[in-house]
């Protein structure tokens, strides 16, 4: 992410968000080419931060906007066209969709700092982030809902 002004605890405004990549396990890293995701003049497009999984065969993107106060939304790709923004599809609420303007969230809540994986054990998606000052845990048996409810993992009062 390009951070365009450091605000208040927890708040910031970006520039866009953007892929790194290396082609030689870390080594050297490069944005040549890479796709972007700029953020709109309302300052809050879903995909300034983000966290990755792959998982059959594609690549899952979960955002938020910049900040510490936003939504959670998922996109998608083929893991062979990640690096390609023409491959990227937005879950809508409904299905799959080219815009990523339809976005829509997958969990409404202060979603800060997140994280999410899939867990073959349980065969559920894993989803932990910053709540206000708590980290919760969510799950859901897919990318796009239904999450569950957040778990207190560590309570800030601890």
């Amino acid at each position: 992410m390009s951070v365009r002004h450091w605000g208040p605890p927890g708040m910031w405004d970006t520039n866009f968000n953007q892929f790194a990549s290396s082609g030689d396990n870390g080594q050297h890293w490069t944005t040549a080419d890479a796709p972007r995701w700029p953020n709109n003049s309302a300052g809050d497009d879903p995909f300034q931060m983000v966290a990755f999984e792959q998982r059959g065969g594609y690549v899952y993107m979960f955002g938020t906007p910049n900040g510490r106060l936003g939504n959670a939304h998922v996109a998608r790709a083929p893991a062979r066209q990640m690096l390609s923004k023409k491959a990227w599809r937005y879950w809508n609420g409904t299905a799959w969709a080219k815009d990523e303007v339809a976005a829509a969230p997958v969990v409404t809540a202060h979603v800060a700092e997140l994280s999410v994986r899939y867990n073959e054990y349980s065969g559920s998606w894993l989803m932990m982030y910053l709540q206000d000052s708590d980290i919760v845990l969510r799950s859901a048996p897919s990318p796009t809902r239904p999450w569950s409810a957040p778990q207190v993992a560590v309570s800030s009062a601890d």
